[in-house]
């Protein structure tokens, strides 16, 4: 089959249409002229061909206004047409060759004209498509052209050593038509590294004072994320602000999204009305009833963004498939080093194919982590802005089923989960290379995994009058002997058997389960319960930092300070200390800004950092937090932790009791309590709790086996296992290479030196966006709250559908958060496939 196919193919060529002679046995390869000028040809040309209907059905989707005439679109048309020419003249020279010179040229100097020229009407037609589609830098186009531009430049290589071989050229008026295509087809080519600068006939819908360097950007540039270099070298240069960074793309607002979502999810509940109109009329008629239609979210999600979710997961399909290129190379790369008689460019194809595998498998990588983020963010702002919009058109009746807190869940972590379903699940779809069918068990798996609903009670208390403790001269500063304590003198005690000593200047934590007692714990400390029986005695100046972080509707240095003397030089340590200083330089008046009633125009996590400050400032003996970190960001948690509350922070020589659910820092403390039932079950070292395998050992497995816990931080230990274990493994990899491969060090060290500099200026930017990002969040938060308890002055007012800024405004820190992130993957792979 296979030969009656190449010599079909060489009839068609009236030459060998492949020729291991040339190509493969010989100190210097060449393709041969049929090949090239059939089967690189048809590749290049069919991949056009192939991709168009899909790349047109996009376009009757953009509502981008179409864009004037310019001469990025006029350049593109003039040099297709001229291709078209070029092909046109090629036929008849043929033609005129074969009628007047008597020679029997073969199909191939017919056809492939004809290919050429209807090609490149298709590429004017498509030309005009992206202008009136308003499409800047379109990548159909970019991508044909570098494969027709591989395929003219070996062409023309060809041609050149035939003619040097031959000593001349045999026919210099077909040569010169050669010549030409490949200019023609590197302008066209050369057009991809740029964008078409021209206004667009109106104004687009949504678009903001700072526009996304995405539109403006070429297609090369969009695929490596080069839009973002002038934001990442701003980054690490100086501290970002909300005007540094650009506004979402028009596309991706709400007042866009919010309406194709709304209508798809109208026809579902459309759909459930007819159903029930057919129920009755089939009990009423005293037939049998039909199922009822249940309406689905994730069934809308599918018919608004399913097409790009397709396109990603083919994509990432196409990576996952490529990653078997390299393993099958690298056999025939390993053999050509044990065979010193093969040709020594054997090695370099090798190496190349390799290296081709590799970037084209990393940018098929970024390209479907790019898409799913982008659609996981609109699926996010869709559900989020009709969510709202409900909420604020409910009847009073209606409201009485749901708080305002659970709408508020609904919105704010709801809808992200469904995000990560539609994410992740996008991955399941694709690892799986053996699987022709989605496997949708670990789908349903996970999406119940991830809408679980996450309980935590946090009982609300209301201050009592203070108890007087029993007092006994001893030397610690918090001593309970056998202390029960209950809110109420008659009722039953919570905390029970209660016998603790907390040492001068230690480190303490108050570990357990949800309602094991723990913020009650602090509540006896402090005097806010009832004491029973037993003993208590504190001795020393006491600072609390509260889990709910209470605020004075003040300034935010009255706040910290709290009635003490202003010290310029602490008070600026105690800020760096508490991660706030990022926070006072955006907002309008730095530290002197002035507090709402209850700290409401502050999010969750600034609130619990300025009443750390406030405990910090006030340098006391004794300092008592309840859970502090679970308001903030990891990374901001571990700066606090370090800074502040750590062996080494600013409280490393006052007594420091620390209420907590994580695990992450448990390590570094002096002394842990375990409480269970109200009780202290245990009490000793991190390690000693858990050589004992007792209540410590068996909250650590709760907490890490919890499928409803979202703290994703595991114990340092752990963490320092892992990095152990990958960096021995990277030393000993790098030493075994470099025995084997001496000159391997003089690339191993250039990469090394090239990866820090790459980390340390991305993650400059990474960080800023993210605290950018952590700013936003909370206050859009508060919005949605603040918006379902005024519904109805907001419906008085006629404001129903004013929610849009808000969404958008947070959505336009996350976005360039994590592009940022990915920006700088690409071009740290490129450099690591580069030697």
């Amino acid at each position: 089959m296979a030969s009656a196919v190449e010599n079909a193919l060489t009839d068609y060529c009236g030459s060998a249409f492949w020729d291991t002679q040339v190509s493969w046995n010989t100190t210097s390869p060449d393709l041969t002229p049929c090949f090239e000028w059939s089967c690189m040809l048809w590749v290049a040309c069919g991949f056009y061909w192939l991709f168009f209907p899909l790349h047109y059905a996009s376009s009757l989707w953009s509502r981008t206004p179409p864009l004037y005439h310019s001469w990025f679109s006029i350049s593109r048309t003039v040099l297709a047409l001229l291709l078209f020419v070029l092909a046109f003249v090629d036929f008849f020279y043929s033609l005129y060759v074969w009628k007047h010179d008597d020679v029997n040229l073969p199909n191939i100097y017919f056809v492939t004209p004809v290919i050429i020229a209807a090609t490149m009407l298709l590429v004017m037609l498509n030309a005009q498509i992206d202008r009136r589609s308003g499409e800047r830098a379109s990548g159909l186009p970019c991508l044909f052209f570098l494969l027709l531009f591989v395929q003219a430049v070996l062409v023309l290589q060809t041609d050149i050593r035939i003619a040097v071989r031959n000593n001349g050229v045999d026919d210099k008026v077909r040569f010169s038509f050669y010549c030409i295509y490949v200019l023609l087809v590197l302008l066209q080519f050369l057009l991809c590294f740029t964008y078409d600068p021209a206004k667009a006939t109106m104004e687009e819908i949504g678009q903001g004072e700072h526009p996304c360097g995405q539109k403006t950007s070429s297609f090369f540039s969009a695929l490596i994320y080069g839009w973002c270099s002038r934001l990442v070298r701003k980054g690490y240069k100086r501290a970002l602000e909300r005007d540094d960074l650009w506004d979402l793309n028009p596309e991706d607002t709400c007042k866009r999204l919010l309406p194709e979502f709304e209508a798809k999810w109208d026809k579902e509940i459309i759909k459930v009305k007819r159903m029930k109109a057919v129920r009755r009329a089939e009990v009423e008629s005293g037939l049998e009833q039909s199922p009822l239609y249940e309406p689905s979210i994730m069934r809308t999600i599918f018919k608004v963004y399913g097409p790009t979710l397709l396109f990603a997961s083919l994509v990432k399909l196409v990576s996952d498939t490529i990653q078997f290129v390299s393993p099958t190379v690298l056999k025939y790369l390993i053999a050509f080093t044990s065979d010193t008689t093969q040709p020594a460019w054997r090695g370099y194809f090798y190496t190349a194919l390799i290296f081709g595998a590799a970037v084209t498998q990393s940018l098929c990588t970024h390209v479907h982590y790019t898409k799913m983020l982008s659609v996981g963010m609109r699926i996010r702002s869709s559900l989020t802005s009709l969510i709202y919009k409900k909420s604020l058109t409910m009847s009073n009746a209606a409201k009485r089923t749901s708080t305002v807190g659970e709408i508020v869940n609904l919105m704010s972590v709801d809808a992200q989960r469904v995000m990560d379903v539609m994410y992740f699940g996008a991955l399941i779809c694709t690892y799986d290379m053996s699987l022709l069918e989605v496997n949708t068990y670990d789908v349903i798996v996970m999406f119940q995994h991830l809408q679980r609903q996450c309980h935590r009670v946090v009982p609300m208390t209301s201050p009592s009058e203070v108890s007087t403790y029993d007092v006994t001269l001893r030397c610690s500063p918090i001593i309970a002997d056998n202390g029960s304590f209950g809110w109420a003198v008659e009722g039953e005690p919570t905390l029970s058997n209660i016998n603790l000593e907390v040492k001068q200047g230690s480190l303490v934590a108050v570990v357990g389960k949800v309602a094991s007692g723990k913020s009650s714990l602090v509540s006896a400390l402090l005097g806010e319960m009832e004491k029973l029986i037993g003993k208590v005695n504190i001795k020393g100046t006491i600072a609390y930092a509260a889990q709910q972080a209470w605020i004075q509707n003040a300034t935010l240095k009255q706040n910290i300070i709290f009635n003490k003397p202003y010290d310029a030089r602490k008070y600026d340590r105690v800020i760096e200390a508490c991660a706030l200083k990022p926070d006072f330089e955006i907002l309008p008046d730095g530290d002197r800004t002035e507090i709402g009633e209850k700290g409401i125009n502050l999010s969750g996590g600034q609130k619990q950092r300025v009443s750390l400050a406030r405990a910090v400032y006030n340098d006391t003996e004794i300092v008592i937090f309840d859970d502090p970190l679970s308001a903030v960001d990891a990374h901001v948690g571990k700066h606090i932790f370090e800074k502040v509350i750590g062996p080494h922070g600013m409280l490393k020589n006052k007594t420091r009791v620390l209420t907590t659910n994580s695990i992450s820092f448990l390590p570094q403390f002096d002394q842990i309590l375990v409480l269970s039932g109200g009780r202290i079950s245990e009490v000793g070292t991190y390690r000693e709790l858990l050589n004992n395998n007792g209540a410590f050992a068996e909250f650590l497995r709760a907490y890490l086996t919890d499928p409803d816990n979202e703290d994703a931080i595991v114990s340092d230990s752990e963490n320092f296992n892992q990095f152990m274990n990958i960096t021995f493994s990277v030393i000993g990899t790098l030493v075994i290479i470099s025995i084997s491969t001496w000159y391997f060090i003089f690339v191993a060290i250039p990469l090394g030196i090239a990866y820090y500099f790459i980390q340390k200026f991305y993650i400059a930017t990474s960080r800023q966006l993210k605290r950018l990002e952590s700013i936003t969040r909370s206050p859009m938060y508060t919005h949605f709250s603040e918006s379902v308890t005024g519904a109805g002055t907001i419906r008085a007012y006629g404001y129903v559908s004013v929610r849009g800024r808000s969404k958008d405004s947070g959505r336009a820190h996350s976005g360039p958060e994590a592009q940022g992130q990915w920006q700088g993957g690409p071009r740290a792979e490129l450099i690591a496939l580069s030697p």
